[in-house]
């Protein structure tokens, strides 16, 4: 099999990864609100459940790893075997291999008082007295802490409802990032925009390096095609809206930079373009700058220009 058709080929699990995501975000919503409503009829035991990762995911890096070793082995039997291909394939596998072994151990079991939490670095025990806050950050991820020491994490595509629930029965003080929002707040892609187009780019960089001996043709290719997703992946990663002191910064790969008050901002309007839905702020009749409306703290930024209006009225008043 030509190797630069073996390099696609062997992509495609993550492709699939793009497919599964969204699927697994809807069926968290759906299992939340589920959760919730079998908490107010009592139907479920809140003091004895256990919460894992989303079987999906699981299943998803199983069969990546099973992919991945069927190609190596492929290869092994075809004589096209090398060792920048056993290289290439071997990281891959051992990547997929641990994500799978993580995503089916991973697991928090909860009975009364007392926390299990299992992952790939064995089993712990905690309890609920020992835990001194919980942490929300801005992808969405619920941190747990006793003292200083993060404890547990849970990630943001885990239903971590009725641990939620244990957590405000026990008192636990719950913070979030938003207790800072008034001094700062940064507005950027989710990491899952990243992320996969990140990973397409280094596998196709990495093969192109390997291959530059042995098939430079391949290798070349191989490169040309990681243009493509590395050029999403700085456009992303670069992507980043400051407010501060009522002033909003942006900046990013590809993008011209900006500086500008919030209250010399006239206008929102939400318009369609390629990458999705996109906030485009006005200054009179001129454009400013467009931000992604999936991008995460995009809310805040329309409150936050309404706060300001508001204050800047205020004060007018008073005047």
């Amino acid at each position: 099999m030509n190797t630069f058709i073996e390099g696609i080929i062997s992509i495609l699990p993550w492709a699939a990864t793009l497919l599964v995501i969204k699927t697994v975000k809807m069926k968290k919503i759906d299992h939340e609100l589920k959760t919730l409503e079998q908490l107010e009829e009592k139907s479920i035991d809140e003091n004895n459940y256990i919460i894992k990762e989303e079987r999906w995911l699981s299943i998803l890096f199983l069969v990546g790893t099973i992919f991945f070793s069927v190609l190596l082995l492929y290869g092994f039997i075809d004589g096209q075997a090398t060792f920048s291909v056993i290289w290439a394939y071997g990281i891959l596998i051992a990547f997929s291999g641990i994500c799978t072994l993580h995503l089916f151990i991973w697991r928090v079991k909860v009975n009364n008082d007392v926390i299990e939490y299992r992952s790939l670095l064995g089993k712990r025990y905690y309890n609920f007295s020992d835990i001194t806050r919980s942490l929300y950050k801005e992808n969405g991820a619920l941190e747990v802490y006793a003292g200083d020491k993060k404890i547990i994490k849970f990630d943001e595509n885990i239903n971590i409802s009725l641990f939620e629930y244990s957590l405000s029965k026990y008192k636990i003080s719950n913070e979030t990032w938003m207790n800072s929002r008034d001094k700062e707040c940064i507005i950027k892609p989710k990491e899952s925009c990243y992320t996969i187009p990140g990973i397409f780019f280094l596998y196709l960089i990495f093969n192109s390096t390997i291959l530059i001996t042995d098939a430079k043709e391949t290798a070349f290719v191989f490169f040309l095609f990681s243009l493509i997703p590395g050029s999403i992946f700085l456009y992303f990663l670069t992507d980043k809206t400051v407010i501060r002191d009522g002033w909003l910064y942006r900046n990013g790969f590809f993008r011209k930079n900006c500086k500008i008050r919030l209250l010399d901002i006239t206008r929102i309007e939400r318009k369609k373009s390629l990458l999705g839905e996109t906030l485009v702020l006005y200054k009179d009749q001129k454009k400013i700058t467009g931000i992604s409306a999936r991008n995460a703290n995009v809310n805040w930024l329309q409150i936050k220009l309404t706060e300001a209006k508001k204050n800047h009225k205020k004060f007018n008043c008073k005047k």
